[in-house]
């Protein structure tokens, strides 16, 4: 893996840009989610790019913890031309000179302005997590430390550090139901538990985890939750074990896929087995399945 590496010591940081932060030499919550939902291999073959999506992210926080931040730091590309009254495409030489004319700032098109501002008066209207975010805290707090088991250099970056620890994480669906499998399903236990253990090390005292999950679409519900320690401690053993595996990948520039070298038997889900009414289809008396 072929990076710009940028050396920091071990402690806390604050205002550090996203860019330097993506930069420091080591290991992220990013790298080792990729490797416990996917494998060695797509974590080696990630493009770290600043995509839609990220810059969608990043204003959308900025926009909950940081708004006099966003409101200076992100700039609106018009839909529609106001020479010609046609759609504004993010090419040729109109697009060249906003680019150049915004070199500091990060470019957004309107609706992603708009979802970012729908979603912070979502999240600082919720009695909970309006009460959270209000509270005297600091926003992108770098961390790092290193890890006491392995010796690596290990980083994070906590969306919002108060009397609690606190991360937003934005949903379709934030009911528990849905929103415990989305966690799952991308690891995000595994990086609550990184940030857990980054703030008690460095403030050396735990913290309550909390998780802001805002609906990142109508009705822009907003439910705010607390991590268990059963939750944390399962997130631990797994970031744990993943971090064995990226030591040794990158030790040995080795980086398999999910299944290098053996054959995977077929599993369905529980929800698949629906023969447990001992009832079949019939047709003409006879039983077709």
């Amino acid at each position: 893996m072929t990076e710009q590496k940028i050396p920091f010591k071990p402690g806390i940081y604050k205002g550090i840009p996203y860019e330097v932060y993506a930069q420091i030499d080591a290991v992220s919550a990013s790298k080792l989610k990729t490797i416990h939902t996917q494998s060695p291999l797509a974590l080696n073959r990630r493009a770290d790019i600043d995509n839609d999506a990220l810059r969608q992210g990043r204003a959308g926080h900025a926009a909950v913890f940081e708004p006099d931040l966003f409101d200076s730091e992100f700039v609106v590309w018009p839909s529609t031309n106001p020479d010609t009254g046609k759609k504004a495409t993010r090419r040729g030489s109109r697009w060249d000179d906003f680019e150049a004319l915004h070199a500091d700032r990060t470019i957004l098109t309107e609706s992603q302005h708009r979802a970012s501002s729908q979603l912070s008066g979502a999240v600082r209207n919720h009695p909970v997590a309006g009460d959270l975010v209000k509270q005297d805290g600091k926003a992108e707090v770098t961390i790092l430390w290193r890890d006491v088991r392995t010796g690596a250099m290990i980083k994070a970056r906590i969306d919002w550090l108060c009397e609690a620890t606190v991360e937003l994480k934005t949903t379709r669906d934030p009911a528990p139901r849905r929103f415990a499998s989305q966690s799952a399903d991308l690891g995000y236990h595994l990086q609550y538990a990184l940030y857990a253990d980054a703030v008690a090390t460095v403030i050396e005292e735990p913290l309550p985890f909390l998780v802001i999950a805002a609906q990142n679409a109508e009705p822009f519900d907003v439910v705010v939750y607390s991590v268990s320690d059963e939750v944390l401690n399962t997130g631990t053993r797994q970031y744990q074990a993943a971090l064995d595996t990226y030591l040794y990948c990158d030790q040995h520039d080795y980086w398999p896929g999910i299944a290098a070298g053996e054959t995977l038997p077929l599993m369905l889900p529980s929800w698949a087995d629906d023969d447990d009414t001992g009832e079949g289809i019939t047709y003409n008396g006879e039983t077709i399945f």
